[in-house]
């Protein structure tokens, strides 16, 4: 039976152009017959994992999550028959909280 081998996972992080958003990257598969990718999320690294989205690029950006929460990912391949690869290694991440500046107000005498 044909495999796809996994696509090597270089990781996740917070969005520099987008609020609330990560970007999810990895190697391009060495498969010649790879059609796309699936992404994958959970909250935990040993959790259930979730699809969000797919990409024919070895690029992702997950919008509208919430800052502060731990998110993991993982990636499979798949080809134009629908055969997947196993799953890519794991990569955490959380979003990091807005930082509020307050400014110093001063008691007049």
């Amino acid at each position: 039976m044909q495999t796809l081998p996994a696509p090597t996972f270089v990781g996740a992080g917070e969005s520099a152009l987008i609020d609330r958003a990560m970007d999810v990257m990895w190697l391009s598969s060495v498969a010649d017959d790879v059609a796309g990718y699936r992404i994958l999320r959970s909250a935990i690294i040993t959790g259930t994992y979730e699809l969000v989205g797919e990409s024919i690029n070895p690029e992702y950006t997950d919008r509208l999550l919430t800052r502060g929460q731990n998110y993991c990912y993982i990636v499979q391949a798949y080809d134009a028959n629908g055969l997947l690869s196993s799953n890519s290694d794991p990569s955490c991440a959380a979003l990091s909280l807005l930082k509020a500046y307050l400014p110093i107000v001063l008691k007049m005498k």
